[in-house]
């Protein structure tokens, strides 16, 4: 049962058997302070009443109490799940600055990426490290659940130098956007949000939260068996005693396993209600862009889900060790993208066997190059890519003797992985072509 039907049933008991059950109270306190009133008094009728109300209230303040704040509580939860979650309207025709554009709302997507980035602080040389990074993708259309997770040393150009994803957030002009945009790079998929938190938050809010594990690519550490849940316990136990390097992929094995297996818990009603009443103090460890209400409806969609969940991991097989830079793994990218694009895939959009070319009609170099890897990576096909003839300010697509309704899903996954708005044109395209799509990316694609 979802959450939403769950919801609504208790409410219904909350606004419908209090009412009733104070009824029934109330005839009782008359009855019983008729006893204790003089008939002859002309007002007895009125202290009857006063006298009953006063009685049950004392007698039953807490019931009161307590029923007043469930009712408030699923008032509160049934407005947030009636947040409208359609508009897409709104956003294809609004205009967003830069950085609006890089973390583009997610909400309007059938797909919503984020990046849990599990950090560690080394206090005494006052140095923060990316010790694990985790990606999961929710389809809202049909419930899946993707994820993936990667070794920290794969080596990255930020700025033209050479470093890692570890070591990234000790750069002087290091932001969270640069980070998200070395791993987006990285691993050929667009991050819409991120959430921060220090592998020291979870250890000391293990217990608190539950965290089990359910053993399946770290199957063969410390000797887990596979499908063998561990408590509590026995995940701290791994997680203390396992250190990661480019020879060792075990840690970031780990928290897929981790990560992926808490998910279930969002299946939970009272799960969820702790959660929510503890949002204040889960927030506080926390560094997200996230919004309140983002929140809220990622919970639901997760609640709602089925849990289906497809996942794979990069390490060592997907890089090469560095032989000038001690415990550093050159990315192989075209084993990232066999990967990646195996376990992201849109099903939907294959199916419809889309052909596409990608121009870029900008001054960035790569920029067509860029928009390609993300598309092969969602599973569509790319058939020409290159530079336009001339530069435009927004990003057309065209469709030259096809029609849109042929493509729906290719059409939606082209919109989210390019961050942007675009125009469509039909039977517009002068040019020679051999696709069914034409995507030609204008100024306003700079964010991808």
């Amino acid at each position: 049962m979802n959450l939403k039907k769950q919801l609504s049933k208790i409410s219904i008991f909350i606004y419908t058997f209090p009412p009733y059950l104070w009824l029934v109270r109330y005839k009782r306190g008359v009855v019983r302070a008729k006893a204790k009133i003089s008939k002859k008094d002309k007002f007895s009728s009125i202290k009857m009443s006063n006298l009953a109300i006063i009685n049950l209230a004392r007698k039953y303040r807490f019931a009161l109490i307590i029923t007043t704040i469930a009712a408030v509580f699923v008032t509160h939860i049934k407005l947030i799940t009636d947040i409208d979650l359609k508009t897409y309207e709104f956003y294809n025709n609004t205009s967003f600055s830069e950085q609006e554009k890089f973390f583009a709302p997610i909400y309007p997507k059938s797909n919503l990426n984020t990046v849990i980035l599990v950090t560690e602080n080394d206090y005494l040389k006052s140095l923060k490290f990316l010790k694990v990074a985790y990606l999961f993708s929710i389809n809202k259309k049909n419930s899946s659940v993707k994820s993936i997770s990667l070794n920290p040393n794969f080596l990255i150009d930020y700025g033209g130098e050479n470093t890692t994803l570890y070591d990234l957030l000790n750069k002087d002009d290091v932001t969270i956007e640069k980070i998200i945009s070395s791993l987006s790079s990285l691993i050929g998929l667009r991050i819409d949000r991120y959430i921060v938190i220090s592998e020291s938050e979870i250890i000391a809010n293990a217990y608190n939260w539950g965290l089990t594990l359910k053993v399946a690519y770290s199957e063969g550490i410390e000797n887990y068996d596979y499908n063998k849940i561990l408590n509590t316990d026995e995940v701290l136990n791994l997680i203390v005693n396992t250190k990661s390097s480019f020879t060792n992929d075990n840690l970031s094995k780990i928290y897929l396993d981790l990560f992926n297996s808490n998910f279930e818990k969002f299946k939970n009603i009272l799960f969820l209600y702790r959660l929510i009443w503890e949002g204040k103090n889960i927030a506080d460890l926390l560094e997200t862009n996230f919004s309140r209400d983002e929140v809220f409806n990622l919970i639901l969609t997760l609640n709602n889900s089925d849990l289906i969940i497809n996942s794979t991991y990069l390490g060592k097989n997907e890089g090469k060790e560095s032989e000038s830079l001690l415990d550093v793994l050159e990315p192989n990218y075209k084993e990232i993208d066999n990967k990646v694009s195996q376990t992201f895939f849109s099903l939907d959009s294959v199916k419809e066997q889309a052909r596409i070319e990608i121009f870029n009609a900008t001054l960035q170099t790569g920029l067509a190059a860029r928009a390609k890897r993300l598309l092969k990576n969602k599973g569509l096909t790319i058939v020409k890519e290159g530079n336009y003839f001339e530069q435009l300010e927004e990003t057309i697509i065209f469709f030259p003797g096809t029609n849109t309704a042929d493509f729906p899903n290719t059409l939606v996954d082209i919109g989210e992985e390019l961050f942007q708005n675009y125009k469509l044109e039909q039977e517009t395209y002068s040019n020679n072509y051999s696709g069914d799509i034409i995507v030609v990316l204008g100024k306003q694609s700079i964010g991808i």
